[in-house]
């Protein structure tokens, strides 16, 4: 699969951070079997990356079912029906009452993430497109030049 390796170690040294288990920022270095590049994430961008592709799959039945019982689409709810955004691709929210642990539930951070995706990219109708097209999307947020 993939290789990780943390490049924080090497920020640290160089901040004077060592020792003190503190970072300025983190990132992940991914070695991609098809290609001799490496792409590099921040942490919150692989974290991103995996949970979308998880919410993709439970989507498209290639997920364990309990994944996709969480998940519940918006044109799918009979309440919503008649609004505009019954035709999208968006996800209910569930309401939580913790911010510190019911919106990391897989179902509240999964569906926030899944509505906030561009619509080339929820619109994919394979895996490898989906992956490809959201590491495209999350490159541009993370290095906004290039």
């Amino acid at each position: 699969m993939y290789k990780v390796k943390a490049k924080a170690k090497a920020k640290a040294k160089a901040s004077g951070l060592q020792g003190q288990g503190q970072t300025s920022e983190v990132k992940a270095m991914i070695f991609c079997p098809r290609g001799p590049h490496p792409c590099f994430f921040h942490v919150h961008e692989r974290i991103q990356f995996k949970l979308a592709t998880l919410t993709f799959r439970s989507l498209r039945g290639l997920a364990p079912r309990y994944f996709a019982d969480d998940l519940r689409r918006v044109a799918d709810m009979p309440s919503r029906r008649s609004l505009r955004s019954s035709t999208s691709h968006q996800l209910d929210v569930p309401r939580t009452r913790l911010v510190s642990v019911g919106d990391r539930s897989f179902s509240s951070a999964g569906s926030r993430l899944w509505n906030s995706l561009p619509r080339e990219v929820v619109e994919c109708q394979t895996v490898e497109t989906f992956r490809q097209k959201l590491k495209h999307f999350l490159f541009s947020l993370s290095f906004p030049g290039h």
